[in-house]
């Protein structure tokens, strides 16, 4: 006979299986380990409240058509201990074997210090007073310990620790390391002359070579090129979409532009995302595309950009402005001013300070940077305001200038014209004065001068004037004329 019997298990799923009324409980336990992967040793069948025994049927056991059955895992919280209790013991069999290896290997380690101090225990005797001596006297004198140990930090620590033993332990294992090397550098020279073709020492000096190579090359970039060793920010700009602020990465090695799904989410986005447009996008790593924004608001400084996002499912960096945008609105990254020049705007990038206050405070960031650009755009005004004025006077002074320029010019003229007026008129009188003056140098000196001050000049002036012109009457009337 054929019953249908119903199996609920501990999460309330609902299993029905078509039985005969001969079936065993062991079996029942058999077939629902095969169909649904239920461990029979953790779990007990109940029906009506009372255990079924494996070893009777169905029919024995008093289950009838359409009956419930109740997996009961009664026991799965017993076998679970016992498999937690078998798991940690097995940890801690795994923990004692480490632990044994830790020692061995230990023991190991000191055996082979100890051979080592046995081939030169002198040596380590000598080293060992060294250290208690330098322990002591440094003790005595704290202001030593910087000239003395330098930048030995373990060897401070324990000083200060007041450690004798972890003290003198680190100096032998310092002195020990400084002999190392001194010998693995007798045995190169050893090698170099007696032995120069030996493959060690071909590799040493091969690793040497290579050593000063890259010290030199990084002397030459310390001396002509020290910024690259200084930290450079990456190019982020204030951006914000939705009235949500977000830090927009340039990127013109990322080929769209990118967001991810937190970001998107926060900026409330995520249901325009088109999914028909899910893949992978493959770079410097992989990262699982969900979808894409067609075209949303984005604003930069006071302007406006319609921008196609897509959509991925990554954290790190949130919003990435690609190359297909920075071509679409013709941006320009101006790297010798630190700006994105794009439309009318031009966007400094943040520094990693001014983006973490971005970051924390964002809305007072972007009112500070509103009061700034308009600090600027009234500075500008000023300055152009002055300029102006400043041309304006510049105007009028040389105005003012070319009149007075004019003005000496015309008196220059009048000048001129007074000096010619005046030539004309001695011109004129000693024409007339020829006529009744004898120019020969052979009429009398008084009556030269008596001539001259008929003429209107005085008698000294009259004789200083012919005493220059040789007693000339001509040229001593002119001489007197001119001044």
């Amino acid at each position: 006979m054929t019953l249908q019997i119903h199996f609920i298990l501990s999460d309330n799923q609902l299993i029905s299986l078509n039985l005969c009324s001969t079936t065993t409980i062991e079996t029942i336990k058999q077939i629902l380990e095969i169909e649904n992967n239920i461990n029979p040793k953790k779990y007990q069948l109940l029906h009506e409240q009372r255990p079924l025994i494996d070893s009777l049927n169905l029919e024995k056991s008093g289950v009838k058509n359409h009956d419930l059955v109740f997996v009961d895992p009664v026991y799965k919280e017993n076998n679970e201990n016992k498999i937690i209790i078998e798991e940690e013991q097995e940890q801690k069999q795994e923990e004692q074997k480490r632990e044994e290896k830790e020692e061995e290997e230990e023991r190991k380690r000191l055996q082979q210090n100890k051979e080592i101090h046995s081939k030169d225990e002198k040596l380590l005797v000598e080293w060992l007073n060294e250290a208690h001596n330098l322990y002591f006297d440094l003790q005595s004198q704290p202001n030593k310990i910087k000239n003395v140990l330098g930048n030995q930090k373990q060897l401070i620590q324990a000083l200060k620790s007041n450690q004798l033993d972890s003290f003198a332990q680190i100096y032998i294992n310092i002195k020990l390391s400084r002999k190392a090397k001194e010998d693995q550098k007798q045995r190169l020279e050893y090698l170099s002359k007696n032995d120069p073709e030996n493959p060690q020492l071909q590799k040493t000096i091969e690793e040497k070579i290579r050593m000063s190579r890259i010290r030199k090359n990084k002397e030459l970039a310390y001396r002509f090129n020290p910024e690259l060793f200084v930290r450079v920010d990456m190019l982020y700009i204030p951006s914000i979409i939705n009235d949500v602020p977000i830090l927009a990465f340039v990127d013109t090695g990322a080929q769209t532009t990118i967001m991810s799904k937190a970001a998107a989410e926060r900026v409330n986005i995520l249901r325009l995302m088109d999914t028909d447009y899910s893949g992978v996008a493959v770079g410097v790593g992989t990262a699982k595309i969900l979808g894409k924004v067609h075209i949303t608001a984005m604003k930069i400084g006071s302007t406006y950009f319609n921008t196609s996002i897509t959509i991925l499912d990554q954290n790190g960096i949130e919003f990435i402005f690609g190359l297909d945008m920075i071509k679409r609105h013709q941006a320009m990254i101006n790297m010798k001013t630190s700006r994105l020049d794009i439309a009318n705007e031009s966007i400094k990038f943040l520094s990693d300070q001014e983006c973490l206050i971005f970051q924390t405070t964002p809305y007072v960031f972007l009112q500070n940077q509103e009061l700034e650009k308009k600090e600027k755009e009234i500075i500008e005004i000023s300055k152009k305001e002055f300029e102006e004025n400043k041309m304006k006077i510049e105007r009028e002074k040389q105005t003012k200038i070319g009149k007075e320029i004019k003005k000496e010019k015309e008196k220059k003229k009048e000048k001129e014209k007074e000096k010619d007026r005046r030539n004309e008129i001695v011109v004129t009188e000693n024409e007339n004065s020829d006529q009744e003056l004898d120019v020969s140098n052979e009429e009398p000196i008084i009556d030269k001068i008596k001539t001259l001050m008929r003429m209107g000049f005085k008698e000294d002036d009259a004789f200083n004037a012919l005493q220059q012109a040789n007693f000339n009457l001509r040229q001593a009337a002119v001489i007197l004329t001119e001044k």
